[in-house]
């Protein structure tokens, strides 16, 4: 029996000595009943039995390195954060002994901690030591033409794992200093203060102005709410713009409140009605600045805030009803939204570096007028008695084309086309029964 390592109270670690044994020569025996077989002779075949040494014999080193690792708890540190200790009945818990051969050329153990038990506890750290990086937000100064930082980009920091895991097995098999500053790394954030003078923004290159007059103040809200969510965003060179993905989900915990949509057929209160205004000014901003667009839906029927012109107006529904646009000026697009409360606009401009290019519209073109059917009477328990409200107006439907006309130095590049078809709306008025 090989020698083996135990341990004891106070977790000593005591060497069991390894003992001779026996055991049964296979071969030998195997040829001795061979032998007895050809002879066909009877009797007994003794079992041929030889002494065996056990394979560890010596472990007073791997004692020691035990005994060392298990000396004391290793303490990690962090600047703000901590202390963690690693207790020594933890370091007995990862404890890993394995065979391996000694300086000697004999056999003996080699102590090490356990990499997956040791590799989940400092994940744990990571997740509480790392720190997000702030990037900077900018506006454009128009008059001076320039990118000014409104909001400093701030570094954040995340742990070196496998550094950590090097220094707290060095620490526990060193027997020197158990006390280990965790090796964090900074940061950078994706967009720092001193980026702004490469990213490209000098100019406008598109701009988008709608009107929301005669809105509610729950419709006014929420294109408040949804215009704020794409200030300041900047576009990377290649990018897809999509407007679901800056606009996040839309709750009432976020600021939004219940307001009018279009669903199917008809109209409905919902948490967040107005927003097709901010995507409809965003459409529009990216349609004058020539960029790209690759998913566009119209509404199902003409909308009054986004007229005059007829076919510019683009609905969401967040995540299935999108509206994107690919950066392909070769620069950065900053994106600034203004929402004019008193003259009850909303505006979207895209700064950036206009790569030479115009943009003309032509249209819009109007085909296949459908007529609006007769309004609709319905009974509303909820109103008194003679009493009758207006909550949809009539509109006629209609096929519409607009034509996005491109040109670089004066040269037409590119003709997008932009179709809507809009159905005739019904006037509806509920009649009060109560």
């Amino acid at each position: 029996m090989s020698a083996t390592l135990r341990l004891g109270d106070g977790l000593q670690v005591e060497v069991i000595p390894g003992q001779s044994g026996q055991e049964i020569d296979v071969q030998a025996t195997s040829l001795a009943l061979q032998q007895r077989v050809r002879q066909m002779a009877g009797g007994e075949v003794p079992v041929v039995i030889r002494e065996s040494e056990p394979l560890l014999t010596d472990l007073s080193a791997a004692q020691a390195r035990v005994q060392a690792i298990l000396a004391g708890p290793i303490t990690l540190t962090a600047p703000d954060a901590g202390p963690w200790t690693i207790a020594p009945e933890t370091l007995a818990e990862w404890l890993i002994l394995r065979p391996t051969t000694g300086a000697d050329g004999g056999a003996t153990l080699a102590a090490s901690l356990d990499p997956g038990h040791a590799t989940a506890f400092v994940q744990e750290i990571a997740a509480q030591v790392a720190i997000s990086p702030t990037n900077a937000e900018f506006r454009f100064d128009e008059g001076a033409g320039v990118l000014v930082p409104v909001v400093d980009s701030v570094p954040g920091r995340s742990l070196d794992v496998t550094a950590t895991l090097s220094l707290i097995e060095s620490a526990a098999t060193g027997g020197h200093e158990r006390t280990v500053p965790l090796p964090l790394v900074p940061v950078r954030p994706a967009l720092a203060n001193e980026d702004g003078p490469a990213l490209g923004i000098v100019e406008l290159i598109g701009e988008g102005v709608t009107r929301f007059a005669g809105s509610t103040a729950s419709r006014v809200q929420n294109i408040i709410v949804g215009a704020r969510q794409f200030d300041g965003v900047i576009v990377a060179p290649g990018e897809e713009f999509s407007f679901n993905h800056y606009l996040g989900e839309v709750t009432a915990e976020k600021g939004y409140e219940e307001g009018i949509i279009i669903w199917g057929n008809t109209t409905r209160a919902d948490v967040g009605g107005g927003l097709c205004q901010v995507s409809s000014t965003a459409f529009r901003a990216a349609f004058w600045a020539g960029v790209p667009v690759t998913e566009r839906w119209p509404h199902a029927f003409r909308v009054a805030y986004y007229e005059p012109p007829l076919g510019m107006d683009a609905t969401i529904y967040s995540p299935q009803v999108d509206l994107k646009w690919v950066n392909d000026t070769g620069h950065h697009i900053l994106i600034e939204t203004a929402v004019d409360e008193a003259n009850k606009t909303l505006t979207f401009r895209y700064y950036g570096t206009n790569p030479g290019r115009t943009v003309e519209i032509d249209g819009p073109h109007e085909a296949n007028p459908v007529a609006h059917g007769p309004a609709v009477y319905r009974d509303d328990p909820t109103l008194t008695k003679g009493e009758t409200r207006q909550i949809e107006w009539a509109k006629d439907g209609l096929d519409v084309t607009v034509y996005r006309v491109v040109k670089e130095n004066g040269v037409e590049t590119r003709r997008d086309t932009f179709f809507s078809r809009y159905r005739p709306w019904q006037a509806v008025f509920l009649v009060g029964t109560k």
